[in-house]
Parts: C-alpha cells; sequence; structure tokens
C-alpha cells in the first residue's frame, strides 16, 4: 500500500444517513461527496428509522444524521435506538429537521442528540464537514472525561 492510500484510509470517516427522502439522501450525500477537507467519506444511506439501526450494529459508524420526521420510529426514537445499542451517551449523532422549533430542538438533546441541522439551512459540503467534526470531537472529549472521573 502507498502512503497516499495509506492516509486516505486513515482519513476515512464512515458516516450513516437515515431519512425517509431519497431525494435528501441524494443531496446530502453529494455535498459529502464533494468535500475537499482532510478526510474522505464513505456513506451509508438508510431509508428508515430500522434500517438504519441495522446498518448501525453492522458498520463501525463515525457520524449519524438521522431526520427527524420519518414514518415508524420517528428520529428522537431512533437516536434513543442508537445510544442504547452503543451503550454510553456519547455516540456522535446530528437530527436534521424541517421544523426548526425549539421544543423539538430541546428533545434531540434529551434523546442524546449532539447537534441539530435544519434541513433548508443544510447548502455546502463544508457546513456538513463542520458539523461531523464538530460532534466527533465533542464525542471524544466527552468519552476522555468519562473515562476519567
Amino acid at each position: 500500500m502507498s502512503q497516499t492510500e495509506s492516509m486516505n484510509v486513515l482519513n476515512q470517516r464512515t458516516i450513516l444517513l437515515i431519512d425517509d427522502n431519497p431525494d435528501d439522501l441524494s443531496f446530502y450525500t453529494d455535498l459529502l461527496k464533494r468535500t475537499s477537507g482532510e478526510y474522505s467519506y464513505s456513506i451509508i444511506t438508510a431509508s428508515n428509522s430500522e434500517q438504519g439501526v441495522q446498518a448501525f450494529q453492522s458498520n463501525d459508524i463515525d457520524c449519524t444524521f438521522v431526520d427527524f420526521n420519518m414514518p415508524g420510529l420517528d428520529g428522537l426514537a431512533t437516536v434513543n435506538a442508537l445510544q442504547k445499542i452503543a451503550g454510553h451517551e456519547n455516540v456522535p449523532v446530528v437530527l436534521i429537521t424541517g421544523e426548526p422549533t425549539q421544543r423539538i430542538q430541546a428533545n434531540a438533546a434529551r434523546a442524546g442528540a449532539m447537534d441539530f441541522i435544519v434541513k433548508e439551512a443544510i447548502t455546502s459540503s463544508e457546513q456538513l464537514e463542520r458539523v461531523i467534526n464538530k460532534v466527533i470531537a465533542w464525542a471524544t472529549e466527552l468519552s476522555t472525561t468519562t473515562r476519567t472521573l
């Protein structure tokens, strides 16, 4: 393996996108493929919560984006399920919603989401990459702090 190939593997993150809207999944995937930061992204998509939970269990996921409003398990229940699977509260999860209310934002935080994004505000690959970097760093810091207590 060349040094470039080795660096690409080291700088790859796996992102799970859970959304019942295929157009939104395609949009987020396209944005993440266009990032020019230090990481490249392997993207796994799920069109419902059940598929998303299965993908989370079967893969080493670095960050998960979950749509709030989905049939079956909604986004909050999905975030709760992911937290239970991981066995701790430091899972980098971002809730995405088209309904930017304080109630949803507060419920997302209580469920364990580390960030909250309004769908219409997602406009660039750099924006998504900043969110990913932020929640992964926060989760890592929380895990380190928890282990030292």
